[in-house]
């Protein structure tokens, strides 16, 4: 960016040792993704090339780098640029176009879902051919293969447009689609551009509604809840899409954000396209307020705004999702913007994250989320075990939905009804269930990182941020335990502290068929 900003060589050498640098190097691949190659194994093979967002994003920035700076790394030595080209070529370019079972293609059987890879992998691919591409034929062709594939994620993106791996994905997914339809669209004049159709303009919508204030974000899935949204990338998804929504935010976002004067955010063709339309961003005044309601009916996943400053967010679906928590009936609660009752989120990734070992992990299991722990039985992982008989009533502000469906059939529960209605002033919560059997006390859990008082029986006070409410409960029916979790893993650490805790109400007896009620409001 500075060399060409300033045009005099002086940085160069720089910029050719980190170019040939990449060129030596085995593989460009993530460590963590070499489990594609055929040898398996986390050791590069040099025989075999990885297509995936590693191995792309250093390709589209070698291409930026020869398409602006080939006549002047030809002048110290024509070699440089020819390595350049050649190892993109054989690492991205060629694999694109001939291997038709990377997984995140969509492609093949055997491709299963599509998620963030598709998107994220083809606007570095789209990049490299447009730039470096001289042959009109195959440059035509690649684009075609490059929207055969984008087609596959569309085609399996819900229609309502929520991101069933969480805000944390959403730039690269719904955010690198926005990139790669906005390429196709300039490279074609305009002849390719789908930004009017619902399901685009829905994607982008959706880090809107999943916005809860103060820099805090819904955070279901693997997202962290205090998440920095590109808000260069967001204005020009509004704009593309005419989407005030989307426009609004940013422009809040840009103003509680760094100096504009600032660098923005991303790789280096999102870098490229912030400045472009910098003056534009600054310029722009659109105001949007958040809606009173959301409901995604394909995700099942639903955000109220009540009238005294609480926002929530509850969710059905099932404990199959892309990067899924077992978190089917969870209730995150926010008061004005600070989360209160939380969901803890995701902590840095590890080999047990995306292995057989990922719900050993405390994050991932319901125990450490905003529900019933019944006969000692937590949810399971698993698409089969889900939500059903869910219902949204937007007049009334409730959400209501059956989780037993959620819990292994050993935990012996028939029904497990939940609700969450938003009135002006409070939140209520209430579960009726019905039990073929009573081996255990149920344990209902709330997850916070505020301090906690329990001033008399059935009243829990939670003070965090400036917010104090109060959680109001049938003492008779409940005893409660407050413990603490502590917190070393950096990614939780920067978003709760050192420590975060469980309320956990018990009951003091057990029936096979009952009610109990929560109700969550301003002290």
């Amino acid at each position: 960016m500075a060399e060409l900003a300033e045009g005099r060589g002086r940085f160069l050498n720089q910029i050719i040792n980190g170019a040939v640098y990449h060129c030596e190097m085995t593989s460009w691949a993530f460590s963590a993704h070499l489990w594609m190659q055929k040898q398996r194994g986390y050791f590069p093979d040099h025989d075999e090339r990885i297509v995936e967002m590693g191995a792309g994003k250093v390709a589209s920035l070698l291409a930026w780098i020869y398409y602006f700076l080939k006549p002047e790394l030809d002048q110290i030595n024509p070699l440089i640029a020819k390595r350049i080209r050649d190892e993109v070529e054989k690492r991205v370019l060629s694999p694109y176009m001939e291997i038709d079972n990377f997984w995140w293609m969509g492609f093949t059987e055997l491709s299963g879902k599509v998620n963030n890879w598709n998107t994220w992998c083809n606007s570095y691919v789209l990049q490299c051919f447009l730039l470096l591409e001289d042959d009109s034929s195959r440059l035509a062709g690649a684009i075609y293969r490059i929207m055969d594939s984008l087609d596959c994620f569309i085609n399996y993106a819900y229609d309502d447009g929520a991101c069933e791996e969480g805000t944390f994905y959403w730039e690269y997914s719904a955010g690198r689609l926005y990139e790669c339809l906005q390429l196709l669209h300039d490279c074609t004049g305009g002849a390719i551009s789908v930004f009017d159709k619902p399901i685009i303009i829905n994607l982008g919508e959706y880090i809107v509604r999943a916005y809860a204030g103060k820099g805090w974000t819904v955070n279901f899935s693997d997202a962290t809840a205090r998440d920095k949204i590109n808000a260069d990338l967001l204005f020009r998804y509004g704009k593309a899409t005419q989407s005030k929504e989307m426009t609004g935010l940013a422009n809040q976002l840009r103003k509680i954000g760094p100096n504009s004067n600032a660098i923005p955010d991303g790789d280096i063709y999102d870098i490229f396209q912030s400045l472009l339309h910098r003056k534009e961003f600054i310029a722009d005044d659109t105001v949007c307020s958040p809606a009173s309601s959301t409901w995604y009916p394909d995700s099942e996943i639903c955000y109220m705004n009540g009238g005294d400053g609480f926002f929530v967010a509850a969710k059905g679906g099932h404990n199959g999702e892309c990067h899924n928590h077992n978190d089917v009936g969870s209730i995150i609660v926010y008061s004005h913007s600070i989360p209160v009752f939380i969901d803890p989120g995701v902590g840095t990734y590890e080999r047990k994250t995306f292995g057989k070992d990922r719900y050993s992990l405390w994050t991932m299991q319901s125990g450490y989320h905003n529900l019933p722990e019944i006969n000692n039985f937590s949810q399971k992982d698993g698409a089969e075990y889900k939500a059903s008989e869910v219902l949204f009533e937007p007049e009334r502000m409730e959400l209501s939905l059956d989780m037993a469906k959620a819990y292994p059939q050993e935990a012996k529960v028939n029904k497990w009804v939940r609700s969450c209605r938003m009135k002006n002033d409070s939140v209520v919560i209430r579960d009726s269930y019905s039990l073929a059997e009573c081996m255990s006390p149920v344990r209902i859990r709330f997850m916070t990182w505020g301090s906690v008082v329990v001033p008399e029986p059935g009243v829990a006070v939670v003070s965090v941020g400036g917010e104090k409410v109060r959680m109001t409960y049938d003492k008779t029916a409940f005893s409660i335990s407050i413990d603490p979790i502590h917190i070393d893993d950096p990614r939780l650490y920067n978003i709760w502290g050192g420590e975060i805790y469980r309320l956990s109400l018990v009951a003091r007896s057990q029936s096979l068929s009952g009610s109990y009620t929560y109700v969550i409001s301003r002290c």
